[in-house]
Order: structure tokens, then sequence, then C-alpha cells
């Protein structure tokens, strides 16, 4: 099956993406990591492997019912978002000691900005007791083939430089800034429908500073309050503007908005309210309702999460917030407020934190 899956969906994966790889890979076991710069990261790399890689990867992607036999059969290891877990430690060294090739991203998410994210604690420690060659990615042209606010994708090039190392100094190779290439290199992404998605970093108006009132649709987004438009280019600047300078404004602004708003509550949208339990894919409890913020927490319908007590909260794929509160995760899924959720959360609360872009 793997030999199937290798001949025909590598091959295919590599044409698509115009996927050109620099370096040397060495003979089985190693551990390979990489910047997280696109959903398909791992068919990225894993079609330039020629041997069957292990991926480490988000228990709520392994556990879902639909895919999970066939994680199993491939011997991926699940990993629950935000949380030190012993178990998959144990299993990394299992795979390497008996020969394989375990795949691990750092930076455990996909970035937003483009820019490399700070790694968990720990993750240098874990690479310097690893006795076998570490093969580290950086993998450039990712994130602007599809950003993860994007909701389409862009056709450009995409290249993987490979090198190896024997500890934790693999970790500096892969720090990397997708803008700074592409200032550089100048390559395009040329694609459809390249604005839809923006509503999940653009919280305000550039130039009316209105809340939650850009709408995108094809290659422009506009205010509904001031019609200012923005336009994304076949380079994805967005007004001739970085996506990760852009965020860091964004981010600025909601800073400045929270704490006006400190004794008020800000009705977000519809959403979907999941309950599951840790480290187990069992669905406890699924609900829709409207998302409202609070000073002291979110509110979903009769359901109230106080910041202080929510613990590890991380964006899950493009659409899901989702934290521990009370020995339980939570999921709340919605079109365009996960990111968003996610920032609220990082200014309201200042602890338990994961770095994410």
């Amino acid at each position: 099956m793997r030999k199937f899956l290798k001949l025909i969906i590598a091959s295919y994966i590599r044409k698509k993406y115009n996927i050109k790889v620099i370096g040397e890979i060495p003979k089985p076991p190693f551990l390979l990591i990489a910047n997280h710069t696109h959903i398909l990261d791992g068919f990225f790399v894993q079609s330039i492997i020629p041997y069957p890689i292990s991926f480490v990867m988000a228990g709520g992607t392994y556990y879902h019912k639909l895919v999970n036999p066939i994680f199993k059969h491939f011997k991926f290891i699940p990993k629950q978002k935000g949380v030190p877990d012993i178990k998959t430690v144990r299993n990394i060294f299992k795979v390497l000691k008996n020969g394989g090739v375990v795949g691990l991203f750092p930076e455990g998410s996909t970035t937003w900005t483009g820019n490399y994210q700070q790694v968990p604690p720990g993750t240098d420690k874990l690479l310097d007791k690893i006795k076998v060659p570490i093969l580290a990615a950086k993998v450039h042209g990712g994130y602007l083939s599809k950003p993860r606010w994007a909701k389409h994708e862009r056709k450009g090039s995409i290249i993987v430089e490979l090198n190896t190392f024997n500890d934790s100094s693999a970790l500096e190779y892969i720090k990397y800034n997708e803008w700074d290439w592409q200032e550089k290199n100048k390559v395009k992404f040329i694609g459809n429908k390249k604005a839809e998605g923006l509503e999940r970093i653009f919280w305000f108006c550039d130039k009316c500073n209105s809340f939650n009132t850009i709408e995108a649709k094809d290659n422009i987004a506009k205010c509904t309050n001031c019609s200012f438009e923005y336009k994304v280019d076949d380079y994805g600047y967005i007004n001739g503007k970085r996506i990760d300078d852009i965020i860091y404004t964004q981010k600025e602004k909601l800073k400045n908005y929270m704490i006006n708003y400190l004794n008020k509550y800000i009705v977000l949208g519809i959403g979907i309210l999941e309950e599951r339990e840790l480290f187990k894919p069992k669905l406890i409890n699924k609900e829709k309702g409207i998302i409202e913020i609070f000073d002291y927490g979110i509110k979903f319908n009769k359901n109230i999460f106080e910041f202080d007590k929510i613990k590890n909260g991380v964006c899950f794929v493009s659409t899901v917030f989702e934290f521990i509160y009370e020995d339980k995760v939570y999921r709340i899924k919605s079109e365009n407020y996960s990111y968003l959720l996610y920032n609220i959360y990082k200014i309201r609360s200042g602890n338990n934190v994961h770095i994410d872009g």
C-alpha cells in the first residue's frame, strides 16, 4: 500500500506543487524536522523522501473516525496539541530504535504569518537526546501556495532545502521567514479568489478602524462600513503590504480594542462547540450557538469559559479554537473567528499560552 501511494500520490504532489529539492537524504533511521508552512507539508516532504515517515500529528486529526485507520496503518504518532505528552516521546524513540523515520514539525501548527513560530519548551532537549541523524527540511513557498487564512490555493513553486545535523542546532536551520525569502525572489503565486478568507486575519479596517466589518469575495476584500478595498496580488502582498506586518498591526489594534471594551461584551457570531475527553477521541457533546466575549471569559450558549482557567489554547486547522478546560478538550468551530479567539485568549489570560504565528 505504501509503495502504491508513493508511486501515485508522491509523483502527483511533486508535479502539482512544482516541488524542487536541494540537498541529500541520509539512510534510516533518522528524524525529519521541518518548518510548518502549509497544511500539506507532510505530503510535500514525504513526496521527496524514499522511505515511509511516521509523522507526529495532532490528536484531533489522528483520531478522526474517517481517517484514523489510515493513520494507524502508516504508524503515525498522535499528540494532544499544547500539552507535554510522554507517550508521544516514547513512540518517537520506538520508531527510531526499530530503524524507521519519524517526521516532526516542531512549531506544532502551520504559521498564520509566514514566519517561523516559537517551539514548545523542551524540543531542543528532545533533539539532543536522539542518537540518529536529524534531517532538517526548510520549505520555501509553502505558505504563499496557500496561506493559513486563505480558502483557495495558488499555483507557484515550492523548494525544499535539506541539511543533516546531529543535535538541536537543526532547529536554527529551519527558522525561516517566507516574506524575507519572497522579497528576494519575487515568485508569483497565481490563483483565483485570493482574497477569500481575509476576514480571518483582518479584524479591523485599516482606514476607519471599525471592528469585524471586512468581507472578501474573489480577489478583493471590502470594509462594509467605509467601502475601503484590499487587493491580494500575485506575489501574496495585500495593497503592497506583507502579511506578517499586517497581522502584527491587527494584533496591536486588538490589544487596544480589548482594553477599551474591558467592561463590555463582544458578539462575534455563530459557531459550533464540541466537548471531548482529554487524550481520547470520544465526543461528549456538540451544540450550535453564539460566540460572545466578556472581560472574564468566553460565553457559548450556557457555557462560560473563564480566561484564567483556560489552558493550552491553540488554533486547530483554520477554523477551530481548541483549549483545555477542567480536564476536558473543547473546540469552538467558526468560519472566521478561530485566530481572533486565540489572540483574544492570549491578551486576556497571559498564561498557559502556546505561541502560534
